[in-house]
This record gives C-alpha cells, structure tokens and sequence, in this order.
C-alpha cells in the first residue's frame, strides 16, 4: 500500500524542524520498516506543495498517484490524506481568489479523482490564522471558517473521514498558546505535532477498515 499525503505549505512540513505533520507520519512509516523488514509496511509519500490550492491539486493527484505505484503489477492499493483549502481562501488586491461554493465544486472534482484509485479518502480541515500582518494581508479567520464549514458540509454529505483542528488551534490561542509561528498562518513545531497527533489516529482507523 502506498499513503499518499497531498495539501498545501502546511502539509509540506513550513517552519516544522522535523519537516511537517506530513513528514512525521512518513518517518513513521520508515521506522516501522527498518523494525519489521519482512511485513508488508505501507510507504508513505509527502505531498505538499506550497501555495497549492484545491483545484490545482484536483489536476495533479493522478500523475502524483501514477508516479507512486509500487513496482509490482499487485502493489497498487492506495489511501489517501487530504489537506487542503486554506489558499482558496484567500483575498488578493480585494479581490476573493474563491469563494465557499466553488470551493465545495472543486472538492468533489478531487475527490472523484481520488476514488479513482482508492476508497480510503481522509480529509483533513482547516486551521484559523492569526492577525499578524503578513497573513492578514491575504488571510481572515472568519473567511476561513466559512471555508472550513464547506468542507465539513462535503465531508458529511459524502460520508468521509474528517480530522477538525479549527477549534482546537481556535481555543489555544485564545489560551495565549503560540501555535502558529510570526507569519500568523504556518504551524509551529508544537502546531504541527498536534496535527500530526489528530491525523495519525484517524489514518490509522481508516486503515484499519477493509
């Protein structure tokens, strides 16, 4: 089996020293090889692409997927891990990139090319930003919200495995807990663990189904 993990800078492992939620979770899988050399470990795969938005990653998730299979006619079952939707979100020079509807259209264009290969499809929701004014200047927490809603209506509708992290980073926050970094958007290392904490449990859940 191959774990594929797609998203965005967050995904990617930015201001992460262990490379990203993302990447811990394939270092877990490298660990649990080199200890069990003779079980049918999955591989795991970072995916994230800085910037990357929900219709771009909708366009390049068969080729990434393609690229991935094992070397074996047999070896290819995938599962998938998906976070994404926080760069739709954004509004440049007053303008909205997108908006909460053609975002919901651009999730079910991913997800119908994710079922293409696998059935085992985890979302992964949004995080808030803080008013910093990097991100301010693009990002908006309620805005973000009304994204982070969509995609809770979607993953609903479509019966879907979902990891929520809005309110929890929400509720740190306010707790004066600094999880994300000066830019007021990325993650820092403690952000990224407890994504990483949260994910790793629901990818191990749906693994586990048949």
């Amino acid at each position: 089996m191959r774990i594929l993990l797609f998203g965005d800078s967050i995904t990617y492992g930015v201001f992460d020293s262990q490379g990203g939620w993302a990447q811990r979770i394939v270092n877990d899988q490298l660990m649990a090889q080199l200890a069990h050399l003779d079980d049918d470990i999955p591989f795991a795969y970072n995916l994230g692409f800085s910037g990357d938005t929900t219709a771009h990653l909708a366009g390049r998730l068969p080729a990434e997927t393609e690229a991935r299979f094992g070397m074996w006619s047999h070896d290819t079952a995938m599962a998938f891990v998906i976070a994404i939707g926080v760069n739709d979100t954004q509004v440049i020079d007053g303008k909205p990139f997108s908006s909460p509807r053609q975002y919901a259209k651009d999730l079910t264009l991913l997800l119908e090319a994710a079922k293409q290969y696998s059935t085992k499809v985890l979302f992964v929701g949004l995080l808030p930003c803080q008013d910093k004014p990097w991100a301010a200047q693009t990002y908006n927490v309620d805005r973000i919200w009304e994204f982070e809603q969509a995609l809770r209506s979607f993953v609903a509708t479509h019966n879907l495995p979902f990891v929520p992290l809005f309110e929890q980073f929400q509720e740190r926050l306010a707790a004066g807990e600094t999880l994300l970094i000066e830019d007021g958007l990325h993650p820092n290392d403690a952000g990224h663990l407890l994504i990483y904490d949260h994910v790793r449990l629901a990818l191990d859940s749906m693994l586990r189904k048949s």
